[in-house]
């Protein structure tokens, strides 16, 4: 008995320091409003209950709205922003930046003149940037000019303008204007915001503003402009570029040889570079836009058989493999390759577009690892469906292979079947009951990606009868998959709304505070990979639910020897994928929690396939890329060891990940 009080006062006491530091972190108004975000449960009623509240409260009633999905949330939050402090006004912004609204827009543009609060200020530019129409673009210029504002977050809002293709030639003037500043962070930015400019007759009219400019950068501002010159075709293109491969920072060639494809440079110069290149990023890099034409493999055959032999980065191995299985097919069809190359391999085979291959993806497509048989089974599909538009095997072929995935009751597999279906004229009723058929274990296993894909597919197909099958997809407890199964039986199936918000939606309980309140709202994370250690600094701050997530995988070491199965130069490392095969996650999903935070270089985020779909994997930014901003979840930057993620290639390990105290 008193060992049982003993254990009853030690519960009593845990219980009352959780609640004390929980107090410390949130109040319980703002745990309140947390959990009706983390439902997708804030309403307008919600927010005018709360509208007087105290403003830390008002501000996470902000961040929740921009959070919620819900439009009917805006008359609300125009309301408080007329009685908030600056602090709360800057939140209210951000938010109404998530709603593409007419009353949004309308406010927000009024405000952009009426607020004398500079920083408030600065957040409706960058909202109306987000929402904002060609109108608001020629509004933010009038006002930027006359109310002196400093220029970056001008440039910066005319780069999401530039996103969504609303541009002018004012903006577009403004932009290379700001090209020639003596200030680097300021042509830094101008520089960003031009490579996110699709109106390429535009950029080729400033090409000697360019290439002057280029001339004269240093090399993040060079990585930057050589991403715009990409895009274009110019006299002296091939010359320009062979000055950069011969002579170049090594991060201004990793950008200049994506541009290959479309070049004619010497063949002795991309031979000298594979040759001479020692560090293993570019020459993958090199390798994966090495143009497939004009007998450029032949020429390389013997480059690739010695990087296969004496390079040690098994992504540069595979990717030379690769290529020597696109160039003979016949030949290395039946070679045998370490796993860890298999992958290659299979995609080389597709990749030749030859008959004969499609026997051995089919075999690679029943292999038991996810490395393996995803790659084979999406070749599969797509050469296989080749070859029947070109009369060369019958439809029923590829029909078997579809089927095939869809019981093969593998997630990924599902869903490029379901994906295949899609691009079909017509479609067999056997491939409907097959696709309706693997509906109930898509939500035993809780994959999204495969629910969505199947309901996209029905979407598509728009057939009879298919009410029923969407309905349990409907009563999933994910929140992406129950929205879209909802949309999809309201718009074409004429199902009533009141009908299916009976049916509630319900988080999981895996996805909780509970790390937030044991570890307090900052943590440091250490992860040890092959190339050496980096610090990621990660806050609950905006993110409380990712947060508390994302320690808790890494205290169940969750991430150990996990690989970086995505590394894209100038951009992206990403990790944290179960599979391996990019596919994998955990068995629920985590709501997307965009924030006002821009993802500059060594910003942490969620990797996702759309809004409301993260899971484990998680990418870190190696350059400033604004375009992520306010569309995925940032919750952490590395503070320590940022040249060790610089360092991080295609298949590096996590050694091991660990919350620091």
């Amino acid at each position: 008995m008193s060992d049982q009080v003993t254990r009853y006062k030690l519960g009593l006491i845990v219980i009352l320091l959780l609640t004390s530091c929980s107090r410390d972190i949130f109040s319980r108004k703002e745990q309140k409003i947390l959990s009706l975000q983390n439902q997708k449960r804030i309403t307008k009623e919600v927010l005018e209950k709360h509208a007087n509240s105290a403003p830390q409260v008002q501000k996470w009633l902000a961040i929740a709205a921009a959070n919620s999905d819900n439009n009917e949330v805006v008359p609300a939050l125009i309301k408080m922003y007329k009685m908030a402090n600056p602090e709360v006004r800057k939140r209210l912004a951000f938010a109404l930046s998530q709603f593409d609204l007419i009353r949004s827009k309308q406010f927000l543009s009024r405000m952009l003149t009426a607020e004398n609060n500079l920083p408030v200020k600065r957040q409706i530019v960058f909202s109306l940037g987000k929402i904002g129409n060609k109108k608001h673009l020629e509004l933010m210029l009038e006002e930027s000019e006359t109310s002196g504002f400093v220029i970056t977050p001008i440039l910066r809002s005319i780069g999401y303008f530039f996103d969504r293709d609303v541009h002018s030639k004012r903006a577009i003037e403004k932009c290379f204007r700001y090209l020639n500043s003596k200030t680097d962070s300021i042509r830094m930015e101008a520089a960003t915001t031009l490579t996110r400019l699709e109106d390429r007759k535009a950029l080729k009219s400033k090409l000697p503003q360019l290439l002057d400019c280029f001339a004269s950068s240093d090399q993040q501002i060079q990585v930057k402009l050589v991403k715009i010159l990409n895009k274009l075709e110019f006299n002296g293109q091939n010359q320009f570029y062979q000055k950069i491969m011969r002579s170049g920072s090594t991060p201004v060639k990793l950008e200049a040889v994506k541009a290959l494809p479309y070049l004619n440079l010497p063949d002795t110069l991309i031979i000298n570079m594979i040759d001479t290149t020692s560090n293993n990023k570019l020459l993958a890099t090199l390798l994966e836009h090495i143009p497939v034409k004009d007998n450029q493999l032949e020429i390389l055959e013997s480059e690739f058989n010695s990087l296969i032999v004496n390079n040690s980065a098994n992504h540069v191995k595979g990717l030379a493999l690769q290529h020597l299985c696109t160039l003979a097919p016949l030949k290395y069809k039946s070679i045998s390759v370490p796993k860890v190359l298999l992958p290659y391999k299979i995609e080389g085979l597709a990749r030749s577009k030859k008959l004969f291959v499609i026997d051995s993806l089919d075999k690679y497509a029943r292999a038991s690892a996810p490395k393996i048989y995803t790659p084979a089974y999406r070749n599969l599909l797509s050469l296989t469906d080749y070859f029947v538009q070109k009369d060369s095997l019958k439809k029923q072929k590829l029909e078997k292979y579809i089927i095939a995935g869809l019981k093969s009751r593998d997630p990924v597999k599902v869903s490029l079947a379901a994906r295949q279906i899609r691009k079909r004229a017509t479609v067999a009723s056997e491939l409907k009951r097959a696709l309706y058929d693997a509906i109930p274990a898509m939500i035993k296993c809780q994959n999204s990606d495969a629910m969505l894909e199947i309901i996209q597919t029905i979407q598509y197909l728009y057939p009879q009868g298919a009410v029923k099958h969407l309905w349990p997809l409907l009563e999933c407890d994910i929140y992406c998959v129950h929205k879209a199964a909802a949309e999809v039986l309201t718009s074409l199936y004429n199902v009533e709304i009141e009908e299916v918000s009976q049916v509630p939606y319900s988080p999981p309980k895996a996805r909780n505070l509970k790390k937030v309140f044991q570890k307090g709202g900052s943590s440091k994370i250490e992860f040890e990979t092959e190339k050496g250690n980096f610090i990621i600094a990660a806050s609950a701050h905006y993110t409380p639910f990712t947060y508390s997530v994302f320690l808790a995988l890494v205290e169940e070491n969750f991430y150990d020897g996990l690989t970086f199965h995505r590394v894209v130069p100038n951009f992206v490392v990403q990790g944290g994928d179960p599979r391996g095969d990019g596919w994998g996650g955990l068995e629920f999903n985590l709501m997307t929690e965009i924030s006002p935070r821009s993802f500059k270089t060594g910003s942490v985020g969620l990797a996702n396939a759309g809004q409301n779909t993260e899971g484990s994997q998680f990418f870190i930014t190696t350059s400033y890329q604004p375009h992520l901003d306010y569309n995925y979840t940032r919750f952490g930057e590395v503070v320590e060891g940022m040249n060790v993620v610089q360092r991080l290639e295609n298949g590096d390990k996590i050694l091991s990940a660990h919350i620091l105290p």
